[in-house]
């Protein structure tokens, strides 16, 4: 009987679930894919011992005679104590009709409702404030158990008696007033009988940037403590001490004219004793409770770091080089004496002098890095919190002292995305080529799919569904992919429509643009995601979300040759350099998305038990597949034009047009011809 993997809601002993979200999944290791299972059955008890002797169950499915093996929904009948784990027991049965232990688990329960404040500091708030928050509690006894769930506006780090708890750019970015996250922590080994110091920074941006939600700032934990047979609470309130003012200076600029992240600069001669501390205030919940979910996207981390090559040393100055580009920080190891300003710039470039250019991508910046004011107390050490930055090259200026390439290692950070999959061959170049690929996308995991992770780190539709399939293929990343689609649904404007990108401050004018090509790319990302899961959740989640954004597009339809005409928002049929010509009142890339889309639409339709939708899309993707061809269809070239009227055809049009089967059989021999020797463009 194979020992299986169970999985509960897709994680292994999650902390923090929903009691109408729960299901179980079981991997069988390779070793045992001949096994026929024939039945299941699972219990779930508040103790390993009430598992064994089923008692004091919260569960009991009963005999299940199914072959089924993923995402098993179990109900729990009664609601459990938040600050005790539950057990989990799996029978399976074989084809003899032998019954066997599989595997076991444990998972931790949501509380049903949330007591904690949100708090913040008394003082006046600006955009890039760095808030700091503290409480001293007492046990009288180390715990058995301890559960602790925080959240902020927009990013905390926490500590739990001097150790870092959580991990890095916590909670990921969101719509704060439809869907703020919080994340959950076992936090039983950081606490100790006595005393116990809880130590919280929080940054709030506020500077009506590309990638994020203005919203309001604030701070949220709430704990739960099981020492003996009692439940001790921890709960942010007013009681709470607070400094609006400490080491990080508050205000500093944004780094990149699109106010992503600020410059940290951190004054370490600032000892705890010389900040004033003052209690907190409440301040407004940003979101009703239903509102409030568990970030489901794991949290940031130092993959490893890079002993990086010294290229350049004099007098104040050291040039480093990572030796590719990254997304991280750098950590910097010094003695220097007290008040001695300390600066790391970053880069993805040298300028013509060997120095670091003052630049984030292709856009100047002066503000690219951040400082330090070194304490004179000994051995140092300063690594930038809350934010990522992408770059090659470094340097610190500033330091009295020559610096070694370890005392500034480069962090390789990103969303720590498990790896379950890999490519390796016997050709070097083509190995080469998939580490950089890979290293890319772990370089546009932030917390949301980015499309660079420097200048923008910004969440764009197209960008995060021409991701997926590497995203999904070689890592467990299906969350990540349905927070795109939760984002874009919580930002999906009245008309169907969506920003072009999110989480941002749309209502700024610069930020205020749509992309209708990339709308269309909401159906095609869904559905990648469906495939490789299997989940039909994904489709019952967000098939309305993708229904409201085609029927908009659908309703613009010309009457005379049923396509909608270009219209005035921002059409791009690739990027960054399009050279499809847009001159015609119908263009080919976006009617023929929407083509597919209306296939996609037909079939999740049918997955979904809509049939009579499903006949519809079908009828209407047949109506819309012979409109295109009869306005953008050149039958001399047999090749589709860029758009209508034009005498261009680009090689990227006719691929996509190729691809969702605009084609009549006997034209494909001339378009593969086509696109096998006419220069790529797109």
């Amino acid at each position: 009987m194979p020992r299986v993997k169970l999985l509960i809601n897709k994680e292994e002993r999650p902390i923090g679930l929903k009691k109408e979200e729960l299901r179980l999944s079981w991997l069988y290791p390779p070793e045992e894919a001949a096994f026929q299972q024939r039945a299941y059955r699972i219990f779930a008890a508040s103790s390993p011992g009430a598992l064994r002797e089923d008692k004091a169950l919260f569960y009991d499915s009963g005999i299940c005679r199914s072959k089924e093996n993923l995402n098993i929904p179990f109900t729990l009948n009664k609601a459990p104590s938040p600050e005790r784990a539950l057990y989990l027991r799996l029978l399976l049965c074989d084809e003899k009709g032998v019954w066997q232990d599989a595997g076991t688990s444990r998972f931790v329960m949501a509380p049903e409702r949330f007591e904690a404040a949100w708090i913040w500091s008394k003082e006046k708030t600006g955009p890039n404030q760095i808030t700091a928050f503290r409480r001293r509690f007492f046990l009288p006894e180390a715990p058995s158990e301890a559960y602790f769930y925080v959240s902020a506006h927009n990013h905390f780090e926490l500590k739990l008696n001097g150790k870092r708890l959580g991990g890095f750019a916590s909670p990921v970015p969101s719509h704060p007033g439809k869907n703020k996250l919080y994340t959950a922590y076992d936090a039983a080994p950081y606490l100790k009988q006595g005393e116990n110091l809880l130590e919280a920074d929080v940054l709030y941006l506020g500077g009506s940037g590309q990638n994020y939600v203005n919203g309001s700032p604030g701070f949220f934990l709430e704990g739960f403590v099981r020492t003996g047979n009692a439940c001790i609470r921890i709960k942010s309130s007013e009681d709470w001490l607070c400094a609006g003012s400490t080491a990080y200076q508050n205000g500093m600029p944004f780094q990149q004219k699109r106010r992503i992240s600020p410059v940290i600069s951190y004054d370490a001669r600032l000892t705890e004793e010389q900040i004033e501390w003052q209690k907190a205030r409440a301040v407004p919940a940003p979101c009703p409770p239903e509102a409030f979910r568990r970030q489901m996207v794991p949290e940031g981390a130092a993959e490893y770091a890079i002993i990086p090559r010294l290229i350049r040393q004099e007098e104040g100055l050291a040039v480093f080089d990572a030796g590719s580009v990254i997304s991280g920080r750098v950590r910097l190891q010094l003695r220097e004496k007290a008040g001695r300003e300390l600066r790391i710039r970053y880069s993805e470039n040298l300028d013509e002098n060997g120095r670091v250019g003052h630049n984030v991508a292709n856009e100047k910046s002066a503000h690219y890095y951040d400082l330090y004011t070194a304490a004179g107390r000994g051995e140092e050490c300063f690594a930038p919190p809350f934010t990522y930055k992408a770059f090659r090259y470094y340097e610190i200026t500033g330091q009295e002292k020559r610096l070694r390439p370890e005392d500034a290692a480069a962090e390789v950070m990103h969303t720590a995305l498990r790896e379950r999959g890999s490519f390796f061959c016997s050709r070097p170049l083509l190995n080469r080529i998939f580490s950089a690929c890979m290293q890319t996308q772990k370089n546009n995991a932030l917390g949301q799919l980015t499309d660079c992770p420097h200048r923008e780190q910004a969440q764009y539709l197209a960008d995060a569904d021409l991701q997926a399939e590497s995203l999904l293929y070689f890592f467990d990343a299906a969350p990540m992919a349905e927070k795109v689609l939760g984002d874009f649904a919580d930002a999906q404007f009245e008309d169907g429509t969506f920003p072009f990108v999110f989480p941002g401050n749309y209502e700024q004018e610069e930020f205020s643009l749509k992309i209708p090509e990339w709308d269309l790319h909401y159906g095609t990302l869904l559905e990648k995601l469906f495939f490789l899961t299997g989940d039909l959740r994904y489709l019952e989640r967000y098939f309305p979300a993708f229904r409201a954004m085609l029927a908009h597009y659908l309703a613009l339809r010309d009457p005379e040759t049923g396509l909608p005409e270009k219209s005035q928002d921002w059409h791009i049929s690739d990027w960054p350099y399009p050279e499809t010509d847009h001159s015609g009142r119908f263009l080919s890339a976006q009617n023929i998305k929407i083509y597919k889309d209306l296939l996609l639409a037909a079939k999740m339709a049918e997955r979904l038990g809509r049939n009579d939708e499903a006949r519809r899309y079908w009828r209407e993707a047949a109506a819309y597949k012979r409109a295109l061809r009869e306005v953008l269809f050149d039958p001399e070239t047999r090749l589709f034009a860029d758009s209508s009227g034009s005498s261009q055809k680009t090689t990227g049009i006719n691929a996509l047009a190729l691809e969702n089967g605009l084609f009549a059989a006997e034209e494909i021999p001339q378009v593969l011809r086509f696109l096998s020797t006419a220069p790529f463009t797109s």
